[in-house]
C-alpha cells in the first residue's frame, strides 16, 4: 500500500532527498473520507505540505497496480481528484505560496482534471523565472491529451517521461523517428 498518486508521491520523495520540512507543497483535491485522512498523514510524515481542496461530491480517488513480469497498469478511479477548481489556486494563501515557489512540477496526469489551472501555475512559474517541470505521464496522455500538452509546451523548462511516453509523443508529432 502506498498513499499518494503521481505527484505528491513525487513530492515525498523529493522531501526524502532534501530533508527540509515542507519544502514541497502538494495541491489537489480530495473527499471527506479515511483515505483523504491516510493521504495527508503520509505526506504529512514525510514533511509535505499538502494543500488539499476539499469535496463532498466525491470520494478520495484511489488505484490499483497490476504488475505483471516487467509490466503495470493501473486502474485509476479519480473521483474526488477530478473535482479540482481554478479557485483553490487563487485562494490568497494558495496565491502565497505560489509566488514564494522557486520550482513547480505538474503531471501529466493532471492535464486530464484542470487545463486551466495547469496553464496558470505554467504562467506563474514563467513570471516568477522559476523552472516549471512537467512529467508526461503516460502514453494516453501525449496522444488523448496531446492539444493540452503542446500549450503547455512554451512553458515548460524540463520535459521528462519514459521511453514509451517518448515515443508516443514523437509519433503524434511526426518527429519521424522510433530512435529514443
Amino acid at each position: 500500500y502506498l498513499a499518494g498518486g503521481s505527484c505528491q508521491n513525487t513530492l515525498r520523495v523529493l522531501q526524502w532527498l532534501i530533508p527540509v520540512p515542507e519544502i514541497a507543497v502538494f495541491f489537489g483535491c480530495v473527499g471527506k473520507d479515511k483515505y483523504a485522512d491516510i493521504l495527508e498523514n503520509k505526506a504529512r510524515q514525510d514533511g509535505v505540505d499538502v494543500r488539499y481542496q476539499v469535496t463532498d461530491k466525491e470520494a478520495t480517488g484511489t488505484c490499483a497496480v497490476l504488475i505483471s513480469d516487467k509490466h503495470r497498469s493501473l486502474c485509476a478511479n479519480l473521483a474526488a481528484a477530478n473535482c479540482f477548481t481554478d479557485g483553490h489556486i487563487r485562494d490568497p494563501v494558495n496565491v502565497q505560496i505560489i509566488n514564494n515557489a522557486k520550482f513547480f512540477y505538474v503531471s501529466g496526469f493532471f492535464l486530464t482534471v484542470n487545463e486551466s489551472v495547469a496553464k496558470e501555475v505554467a504562467v506563474a512559474a514563467q513570471e516568477l523565472e522559476a523552472p516549471f517541470a512537467m512529467n508526461l505521464s503516460a502514453p494516453f496522455i501525449c496522444g488523448y491529451f496531446r492539444n493540452r500538452l503542446l500549450n503547455l509546451m512554451p512553458h515548460i523548462t524540463l520535459l521528462f517521461g519514459n521511453e514509451q511516453e517518448a515515443l508516443t509523443l514523437a509519433t503524434e508529432e511526426k518527429f519521424g523517428t522510433e530512435n529514443m
